[in-house]
C-alpha cells in the first residue's frame, strides 16, 4: 500500500533524527466518528542542513475520548511504528481540558510516564484566547455582537443578500458580500470585521432600503440600522480594525458616521459600561474604549504566554546571541539538562557551555536555532548540539494536525462515509505527500 510506504519513509527519518515531538488533535468526521490526527515534529539533517519537519502520520478512529484513553492510544500508535518513546521530548495540543489539563489531561499522563515529553500549549490557540478575552470589554463585545447579527441577517436570506450585492454594484464598492464571523479563529474574525467596515455605507444603504419591505424584515432592518449608527458602535468597530494613533481612528469613525460622534450620557450609578467622564467625545472613547482594550490585550498576553516563556526561556540561553558566561545562566542550563540529559552528560555540560559561549565571542552570532545547529560541531559540543535539537523539536502550534482536517472533509464525504481507517489514512498521506512536493517545487 502506498500509504504504508510513505509512513515507513517518514518513520525512518524520525528514527534517524532521534528526538521527536507529537502533535495531536481530534475532530468528528461526516459519519460522526471521532478521528485523531496524529503528527510528528522533528529535525531532519539528511540534506546537510537542519530542517524542522512536521509530518502527518495517520488518522486514528477513537471511540473513547477520555484523557486516559487518548493518552493510551497515542502511546500505543507511536510504539506500533517502532518509535522509542524515551526520545519523545515534546507534546503539542490545543487548550481543551482533556488534552492539556494539568492534573488528569493527556499531557500529564504521558509526561508522568516519559518525563522528557514537555507540553507546549498551541501558540495559535493561545493568541486567539488573548484576543477573544480582550473583547469582553462591554463596548467591544457589543460591537462584535451587532456585526454578527447584521451579517447573519443578510446571509440567512438569498433576497437580502442579493439586494446587498446590487447596492454594492450601484455604489461601486470594492466588495459585494459579507464574511461570517469565525468563533474560533481571531484572524478570520478580524478579516470579517475589516470587510464589514469597508462595506459600511453599502450595508447602511441596504438596511434603509429594506425598511420598505414586509413588516418583520422592515423592523429588523430599522433596529440594525439604529445599532449601526450608534457612535459607540462605530468607534469600537474602527478600534477593532486598527491600532494606530487614536486621533486617526476617531477621524475615520467621524467619516463613517452620518451624524457627529457623541459620547453617551454619564451617570453616577452606571455599572454596565465604562463611565469615565470626558470633556469631548474623542476623550471619552479614548479613555473608555481604546485604552481599556489595549491594556486588556497586553495583560492577557503577559498572563497566557507566561507558560511559553517558562518552557523555552532557559533553553534559549544556548542560542549564540543569548549565551551568558554567568553563574545564573550555568545553573539554568544545568536545570534544563536535568530533564533531557543523563547524569554523565550533565557533569560536563557547564564546561561545554563555557566553551560554546567563548566560541561565538568573536564571530557573527546566528539568531535562530537551526543556524546554531548548522554551526555546532558535534565532536566539540555534543551535549549542546543535543539540547539545540531538542529546542528545535519542541512544538509551537497544532496547525499541522488541524490542517489535515480539511483533507479529512474532502476524503470522507456523505458519498464515501463508510471508508475504512486504513484507506482513509493512506489517501490522506498521499494527499499530504503531493502537497509537500508542490511546496518544494514552488520554493
Amino acid at each position: 500500500m502506498y500509504g504504508s510506504a510513505i509512513q515507513e519513509e517518514l518513520i525512518g527519518r524520525v528514527k534517524q533524527s532521534g528526538f521527536f515531538a507529537v502533535l495531536a488533535d481530534e475532530t468528528q468526521d461526516v459519519s460522526r466518528h471521532e478521528q485523531l490526527s496524529l503528527c510528528l515534529r522533528y529535525v531532519d539533517c539528511s540534506s546537510g542542513k537542519a530542517l524542522i519537519r512536521e509530518d502527518f502520520l495517520e488518522f486514528v478512529h477513537v471511540s473513547d475520548v477520555t484523557a486516559a484513553a487518548l493518552a493510551s492510544t497515542i502511546m500505543q500508535r507511536l510504539k506500533s511504528f517502532g518509535l522509542d518513546l524515551k526520545n519523545l521530548v515534546g507534546q503539542g495540543y490545543d487548550g481543551a481540558a482533556v488534552m492539556s489539563g494539568r492534573l488528569k489531561g493527556v499531557r500529564t499522563i504521558i509526561t508522568n510516564k516519559y518525563p522528557r515529553a514537555q507540553f507546549v500549549h498551541c501558540a495559535a490557540h493561545t493568541l486567539n484566547l488573548v484576543l477573544a478575552h480582550s473583547c469582553q470589554i462591554p463596548a467591544i463585545r457589543n460591537c462584535i455582537g451587532t456585526i454578527k447579527s447584521i451579517i447573519n441577517f443578510f446571509r440567512q436570506s438569498a433576497l437580502r443578500d442579493g439586494l446587498l450585492k446590487k447596492t454594492a454594484d450601484e455604489i461601486g464598492a470594492p466588495h459585494s458580500t459579507l464574511i461570517s464571523l469565525c468563533e474560533t479563529r481571531w484572524t478570520e474574525k478580524h478579516t470579517a470585521v475589516e470587510r464589514f467596515s469597508e462595506m459600511f455605507p453599502v450595508v447602511l444603504a441596504t438596511l434603509q432600503a429594506l425598511q420598505e419591505s414586509e413588516r418583520e424584515v422592515a423592523t429588523q432592518a430599522y433596529q440594525l440600522q439604529v445599532a449601526m449608527e450608534n457612535s459607540q458602535f462605530i468607534v469600537s468597530m474602527i478600534n477593532l480594525r486598527n491600532e494606530q494613533e487614536f486621533s486617526n481612528l476617531f477621524e475615520e469613525a467621524r467619516k463613517l458616521s452620518s451624524t457627529d460622534i457623541s459620547a453617551p450620557r454619564v451617570s453616577g450609578r452606571q455599572i454596565n459600561r465604562s463611565n469615565i467622564p470626558g470633556q469631548t467625545a474623542e476623550v471619552y472613547y479614548r479613555q473608555n474604549v481604546f485604552y481599556p482594550f489595549i491594556e486588556h490585550v497586553t495583560t492577557e498576553f503577559d498572563a497566557r504566554f507566561k507558560s511559553h516563556e517558562e518552557a523555552i526561556s532557559g533553553i534559549q540561553l544556548l542560542l549564540p546571541n543569548q549565551t551568558q558566561n554567568t553563574e545564573a545562566a550555568k545553573k539554568c542550563i544545568v536545570g534544563i539538562g536535568a530533564t533531557f540529559l543523563s547524569e554523565v552528560e550533565i557533569k560536563g555540560l557547564v564546561s561545554e557551555y563555557e566553551l560554546w559561549h567563548n566560541h561565538w565571542s568573536n564571530q557573527e552570532k546566528p539568531s535562530t536555532v537551526l543556524e546554531a545547529m548548522d554551526g555546532c560541531d558535534e565532536l566539540f559540543f555534543p551535549t549542546v548540539k543535543k539540547l539545540l535539537q531538542i529546542l528545535a523539536t519542541l512544538p509551537v502550534s497544532t496547525a499541522t494536525p488541524e490542517r489535515n482536517f480539511s483533507t479529512l472533509k474532502r476524503l470522507k464525504t456523505y458519498l464515501r462515509n463508510r471508508m475504512g481507517d486504513e484507506r482513509l489514512t493512506g489517501l490522506a498521506l498521499m494527499k499530504y505527500r503531493d502537497k509537500i512536493k508542490c511546496l518544494r517545487n514552488y520554493k
